[in-house]
């Protein structure tokens, strides 16, 4: 069996199966800025006690997700991201 953790990999802040996880918890993105290659798959994960969305705010991708659950989504484009339900949730998706 291969150790993965070794030193070296890849530590330029994204794993190197091109997936990224942005989570929901307090009412809060988790990273707020986040960094994608194009055609890269972003995992959203809701740990919040509420629902949230994931909305680009050009209308791209809108998906809502119940307390627990998870969604994977492939931008096609970066730009600014909020949560319908709470406003003060935003973001930033920057795609390379």
């Amino acid at each position: 069996s291969e150790d993965t953790s070794e030193p070296g990999g890849s530590q330029d802040g994204g794993p190197a199966d091109g997936v990224v996880t942005l989570t929901m918890a307090g009412l809060a993105f988790e990273p707020a800025t986040v960094s994608l290659s194009q055609g890269d798959a972003l995992t959203l994960r809701n740990e919040d006690t509420t629902a949230h969305t994931f909305t680009m705010d050009d209308g791209s991708i809108d998906v809502s997700l119940d307390p627990g659950q998870q969604v994977e989504v492939t931008p096609d484009a970066g730009g600014a991201f909020h949560c319908e339900i709470h406003p003060s949730m935003t973001g930033t998706l920057a795609l390379g």
